[in-house]
Formats: C-alpha cells, sequence, structure tokens
C-alpha cells in the first residue's frame, strides 16, 4: 500500500483525524504536544495512529473494494504560504503520497482549479 500523509491547516485537525500528541504527565514523561507546537507548521512528518475520521481515500487499498485498516498516517502542517491559502480553504486535510514531487502536483492542480473559480 502505498504511503499517504494529510496535510493539516491547524493542530486541531491533527487532532480530529489522530490520537494527536502525548500531553505527558507530572511523573516525569515528556510533553510532546507542546515541542511539536514549537516546531509547527514546519517540514516535518509525524506518523500517529489513526482516528476512525480519517478520510476513506486514505484507506482504501489500490482499485479494490476492499478497505485496508489502516493504524497510522502520516500528518503535516506545512509552512509554506501557498499550501497554507489552499487548506484554509478546504474543509478536510488535502491527502498526498510521500514523494514531494507528487504532492506538489497535487498542490497546484488544486491552486489552478481553484483560482479558475474566481
Amino acid at each position: 500500500m502505498q504511503p499517504l500523509s494529510i496535510l493539516c491547516r491547524s493542530l486541531r485537525d491533527i487532532d480530529t483525524y489522530t490520537t494527536g500528541f502525548p500531553l505527558g504527565t507530572n511523573q516525569g514523561q515528556a510533553n510532546i504536544f507542546r515541542a511539536v507546537k514549537r516546531i509547527l507548521p514546519g517540514p516535518y512528518t509525524f506518523i500517529l495512529p489513526a482516528t476512525k475520521e480519517l478520510p476513506k481515500q486514505c484507506i482504501k487499498h489500490g482499485s479494490s473494494t476492499r478497505y485496508a485498516k489502516r493504524r497510522q498516517v502520516g500528518v503535516r502542517m506545512p509552512d509554506d504560504p501557498i499550501c497554507q491559502a489552499i487548506l484554509q480553504n478546504l474543509e478536510e486535510p488535502l491527502i498526498c503520497t510521500r514523494d514531494s514531487i507528487s504532492s506538489l502536483m497535487v498542490v497546484l492542480e488544486l491552486l489552478i482549479h481553484l483560482l479558475s473559480l474566481t
């Protein structure tokens, strides 16, 4: 199965489609959420456990009508201003592959489509 990631516009989106980042405890466990909040948006992909809210396109296996159980998904919150502008106009995250060229082509095609609507 091709590894997929989702481009999210906010930490709230990440919490919707994944179980989120560990908050830590008072017993010395690190607060991962606080550390991640400092570096996002940015050029990082985090692999997190997926929730049932994850779009079915992320779990479809090839052209088959069967759906594979995807327990984890890569999440990104890009710092690119064009990508951020596109994500702000979407109600759901943008699905992308791990290949940055493929991801860029998807973003460019979407941008062209959005510009043609104006």
